[in-house]
């Protein structure tokens, strides 16, 4: 009869340590199923901010891009003003500015004789 309670004994005992193996292992298969969630959501978290990060240096850069045209333009713009601002500093310097410039204020040279034609009444 002894060894008939050992065995019955034995058997609750396994079954004890089976079930609470089971136990172990179902708490460790949750424990990995909800790490594997955490990662795969972190993973996803990720993905979505550096998305919106590129996202946004893509728009900041076109405009950046359409900034450095304007100033381009406008340096090639200042670069032949300032081609054509020499050009007459130097004619300002000549005798053909004087004479055009005197003629407008109404001067004429001494020997010089001006014609205008009649006014019609």
């Amino acid at each position: 009869m002894a060894t008939r309670r050992r065995r019955v004994d034995d058997r609750r005992a396994d079954s004890a340590t089976a079930r609470a193996s089971s136990r172990r292992k179902k708490n460790k298969k949750k424990v990995a199923r909800r790490s594997l969630g955490l990662l795969f959501l972190m993973l996803i978290l990720f993905t979505v901010i550096m998305g919106n990060h590129i996202i946004k240096s893509k728009k900041k850069l076109k405009e950046l891009e359409i900034k450095e045209a304007k100033l381009v333009e406008q340096r090639d713009e200042q670069l032949d003003l300032r081609e054509e601002l020499e050009e007459r500093a130097v004619y300002v310097k000549t005798k053909a500015y004087v004479e055009e410039m005197a003629k407008k204020l109404g001067l004429v040279y001494p020997d010089e004789v001006i014609f205008k034609p009649e006014e019609e009444k």
